[in-house]
Parts: structure tokens; sequence; C-alpha cells
């Protein structure tokens, strides 16, 4: 919504397209505004559980009508600048158990991580990106002298469909409904707390969100497929290097859980 924050369309000078008025739908379903584009990809298109995508991905925009019953109504552009570096100080203290990251930004520099995620200029917002999320090697993950130099955990968001949803899993002649989502938040550590050294996995996260301990967890997780930015990960992908690779713009990692198709 950021990027189209310019949008309108002009009568005798007087704006006839309000910025609040646009919404996007797909398939029937208004998207979620303050959700990111690749989230929301992943949630509703049924073939990309199967490793198929859709792309270009068609959406249609509308300019009224907006479905206040359905949709959070769209703030001013101030305020989904400042809803998103929210996201942004939530992420860096779940990474760094503060904001001293993000607060020690000068104003010149948050404006320019916001102005390189609207105007689609990556240079501009990874010049910031990497002072808030510097990189680390996993390697040091094994080395205790080097410990304190790495996050204290990787800000995750699992978005799992429930069973209720369908039967088997994600049905492809139909349309999923956001409320059919569970969302589940929590610091998710890089190591295995059994050993301290393994790093911790997708399915391992995954099990931490959910309280997953008992013996059938194994063949629940290998029934279900993992979704991030459009690709399926695999549930033995280490979490760090998801995180490090497949990140959102506002630092988070969104992953999303189906059913396998």
């Amino acid at each position: 919504m950021l990027a189209l924050s310019g949008i309108r369309a002009v009568d005798d000078g007087r704006a006839i397209i309000k910025e609040s008025d646009i919404w996007f739908e797909y398939n029937g379903q208004p998207l979620k505004w303050h959700y990111p584009a690749g989230l929301l990809y992943d949630m509703l298109v049924n073939d990309v559980a199967k490793g198929e995508a859709e792309l270009p991905w068609s959406l249609t925009l509308h300019v009224r009508k907006f479905p206040v019953g359905k949709l959070v109504p769209s703030p001013s552009t101030q305020g989904m600048r400042d809803m998103f570096m929210a996201m942004i100080k939530e992420a860096d203290f779940i990474r760094n158990g503060s904001t001293k990251r993000v607060m020690d930004l000068a104003r010149s520099d948050q404006m320019q991580l916001l102005d390189g995620l609207e105007s689609h200029s990556y240079e501009k917002y990874f010049a910031i990106h990497t002072i808030i999320v510097p990189a680390h090697d996993s390697k040091l993950l094994s080395s205790n002298k080097t410990k304190s130099s790495l996050p204290k955990a990787i800000p995750v968001r699992f978005y799992m469909l429930t069973s209720g949803a369908h039967e088997d899993g994600r049905d492809a002649s139909t349309q999923p409904d956001f409320s059919q989502f569970h969302i589940s938040q929590i610091p998710v550590p890089l190591t295995r707390e059994s050993s301290g050294t393994e790093q911790t996995t997708v399915a391992d996260a995954f099990r931490l969100c959910y309280d997953i301990s008992d013996p059938m967890s194994s063949a629940f997780v290998a029934n279900c497929v993992c979704l991030c930015q459009g690709i399926r990960a695999p549930w033995e992908t280490p979490i760090s290097w998801l995180a490090d690779n497949l990140f959102y713009a506002d630092c988070f990692l969104h992953l999303v859980v189906v059913g396998n198709a």
C-alpha cells in the first residue's frame, strides 16, 4: 500500500480517488493491506503448495466500496510508515533483546529505509537493513567465544491452515480464507536446546511455536508443506539460514504451513 500512496486521479484539480479507498482482491478474497505480498501469495494461492507458481499473480485493484467489514481501514501514509517501523522494532527486540539498533538509527536513515521500500530501491533499503540485521556466519554457532555476536533468537511467525479448513489440506477448488489460519509466534533460538550447537531447523521451530512434542509430531510435519515467499521450504532447513535468505522487509520470517496437497 505504501507503494500506491501516490496513485490518484484528478478531475479539475480535485482528487476523485482517495488513497484510503484503494484495495486489492484475489479470487473474491479482499487482501489484507498490512500483510506482506509474499505472505498473501503463500496463504491464498492453492498451487504454490504443489510447487507450481501462479506468475504473474493476477490481482484486482478496486478504487471504491472498501470492504470495511472484512479489512482494517487503511490509515494515512504516515500511519503505515509508523506501523512498519513498529514491526522493525519488534523484530529487533526479538533478535537482540532490545530495540537499540533501530532506535540508534538517525532520522535520515529511517527515511532512507522507508523510501527504499516505497520506491523499490533495494540499494537504499539494504544499506540500512544491514545495520539493523548484520550478516553472521552460521559456523560461529559451534563456538562459545563468538556466540555473543549472534542473534539471541529469530523473529518467526507461522500461519497454519487449520485441519478443519479442508479434509485433505488445501483443496485446489476452494479458496482459503484468512480465518482458517492459526497464527503463532515465539522467539526461536538459533540452536537446539538439547545440544547447544546443532542448528534449529524449520521443523524444530514449528514444533516450538505450536508446542508439539508427542511422538506423532514427525508424521504430522511430514504431511505438511512449509511455504515462504512462494517457495517450499524443506523442514530440515536451518531456521537461521532461512531468516538470512528469505526474510521479509519487516525483518520477520513469515512461514505458511498447509496440508501436503
